[in-house]
């Protein structure tokens, strides 16, 4: 009976989580944890009622609801407790599982709507490569790592998502590159040089006119923008030194584990991130996909888009760029 009631939970899940497609692969996940809880005659010994209104989570409040539809209002088989804790080793420890390009037909994109992409189909947990270690620049020196997130995204990115989603700060080589002065100092200069511009002399004097309105109008947020910016700065040293004391406790647990002298790693070298980058992150514009190498070959596969490009082409890409 109780089997039944979650096959019409399922069907119920669009009305619980409508236009959330994430939320409702969440309670999939539930529904199948709790069906498996339940079959092997395991309930909860401590009452979880109060805990089922859960405000502001919409994934643990659409499972309350859920376990109501079922008639389990207690959530006696699986607390909200208990699947709070699943979806968070959910999260921490899935892979995406994307649909082949072939088998897209006229779909396209992606749940996103970007024309071209891969559907991502679901999610799947594999013991071993969960063990994985992250890191932002993957490589199999030392150890085998892997990115848990997309090459292209940048510092703050990468880092909010470790601490929101795998709770932890990352302190990998390339983050402390991206993470000091000097790297900061020239990210501004290039976005300084790619922001000039030059006008025919005939403009010159409308722009000057209309550089003595904006002065005037702008003269009162001058102050507001300094204040941002010092904001930024502040909140860009205080990442650093986050970053620069996870690098340190990775390094001593490192050398605890091995019982060799702690070492102070390698700087990375900015060209040599660049040169990753431009080999490792799919050249189809608007992709940002990563190149794999396929196994026997010189050939890499973008994981997105499906580009391959061999390795003799991307050295005559780096010759005609210069």
């Amino acid at each position: 009976m109780w089997q039944a009631e979650l096959v019409r939970a399922y069907a119920q899940l669009p009305l619980l989580l409508p236009g959330d497609a994430e939320g409702q692969a969440s309670l999939r996940f539930l529904i199948q944890a709790a069906g498996l809880k339940h079959s092997s005659g395991a309930t909860n010994s401590s009452s979880a009622a109060s805990s089922c209104s859960v405000g502001g989570h919409e994934q643990l409040s659409g499972y309350a609801a859920l376990m109501a539809l079922v008639g389990d209002t207690s959530c006696s088989v699986l607390s909200v407790q208990e699947a709070a804790s699943l979806l968070a080793k959910e999260a921490a420890n899935s892979f995406g599982l994307l649909a082949p390009l072939a088998q897209q037909g006229s779909t396209g994109g992606a749940a996103g709507g970007e024309a071209g992409a891969r559907v991502l189909r679901g999610g799947a947990l594999y013991p071993t490569c969960a063990l994985l270690n992250h890191e932002c620049l993957p490589n199999v020196a030392s150890e085998v790592t892997l990115s848990y997130f997309p090459l292209h995204w940048e510092l703050r990115e990468r880092q909010a998502q470790a601490q929101q989603v795998y709770g932890f700060t990352c302190g990998c080589p390339r983050c402390q590159l991206e993470a000091s002065p000097e790297w900061q100092q020239q990210a501004d200069d290039d976005e300084d040089d790619g922001s000039g511009w030059e006008t025919d002399d005939g403009a010159e004097d409308s722009e000057a006119a209309a550089g003595d309105a904006a002065e005037a109008a702008g003269s009162s947020s001058d102050h507001d923008m300094e204040e941002s910016e010092h904001q930024q700065q502040l909140q860009l040293q205080q990442l650093r030194a986050d970053i620069q004391a996870a690098a340190a406790t990775a390094a001593a647990a490192a050398a605890a584990a091995s019982g060799k002298p702690l070492q102070p790693p390698e700087p990375l070298d900015s060209s040599y991130l660049s040169l990753f980058m431009l080999k490792y992150v799919c050249p189809v514009q608007g992709c940002f996909g990563t190149m794999a190498a396929l196994r026997g070959s010189d050939v890499c596969e973008c994981s997105v888009c499906g580009a391959l490009r061999s390795e003799a082409e991307f050295l005559a890409g780096l010759e005609q760029h210069g």
